[in-house]
């Protein structure tokens, strides 16, 4: 039952997917970016028109996205990153950032692929009875277009990292956007409009991303994590994923 309801921006994305031959398409970021998994054998051109689609849907929809991050400088194994994303996800939940408690329903998206997370989640949303809390169940990201924005804003936040880094970009995604002065302009201006910046951060190789919607119901979305195969984030942790898709009290 949501007041601000995204059916019209899905249709249409869905039309605009249809119009360059790619139906009931889930969208993965950096597989677009790199040409790899399923998007291997898909040339520049069919891959930049998805990711073009996928980039007018985000800003016809109405959201908002916050980071957690982990600085993997400081923390080293997977409980210590663990401890801190709890950390962090209390200091925003609980510091009145965003008033949870103005919202009827919180509902959790996430598709279980850590346990870790899975375990954190739950223990932190349960300690907290006065916020009314949902875990939706057989959460598959494909069904979600939320679940593929948060995928995508978090792909292009380690890569606005990686810039302010000494890594710069990949060759693969040099060519993809066209270097980074034309991503910067063409892409991440755009993404960063809808960012909630709270404070500012060091570098890091831990994500999490909270994306925020108007409407009647509260839902957050979880992505597993992956791996980033460039070598200042070999074998780390790369994707946690919340998306929050609210209920406001009326």
């Amino acid at each position: 039952d949501q007041s601000l309801g995204i059916e019209n921006q899905v249709q249409s994305l869905n039309r605009d997917l249809d119009s360059v031959g790619i139906a009931n398409l889930c969208f993965h970021a950096a597989p677009i970016i790199r040409a790899n998994g399923s998007f291997e054998f898909m040339n520049w051109d069919l891959r930049r028109k998805i990711f073009s689609r996928m980039m007018g849907f985000v800003r016809g929809v109405d959201f908002k996205y916050h980071c957690l991050v982990v600085d993997k400088k400081y923390v080293n194994t997977s409980d210590q990153i663990v401890a801190k994303l709890e950390s962090q996800l209390e200091e925003w939940v609980d510091g009145n950032n965003v008033r949870f408690e103005d919202f009827e329903t919180i509902k959790v998206y996430y598709d279980c692929g850590q346990k870790r997370i899975t375990n954190l989640l739950h223990g932190f949303f349960n300690e907290r009875r006065s916020l009314k809390v949902e875990f939706a169940q057989a959460v598959e990201p494909k069904k979600y277009k939320l679940f593929q924005v948060a995928d995508l804003v978090c792909t292009l936040k380690l890569l606005e990292v990686k810039l302010q880094s000494d890594m710069g970009l990949s060759p693969c995604e040099k060519r993809f956007f066209g270097g980074p002065k034309a991503f910067k302009h063409d892409i991440l201006r755009r993404i960063k409009a809808k960012e909630i910046i709270l404070h500012k951060t060091h570098r890091f190789d831990i994500l999490w991303v909270l994306l925020f919607r108007l409407c009647k119901s509260c839902s957050m979305v979880v992505s597993s994590w992956e791996t980033w195969p460039t070598n200042a984030l070999k074998e780390g942790f790369c994707n946690y994923l919340l998306n929050f898709n609210k209920r406001v009290k009326r």
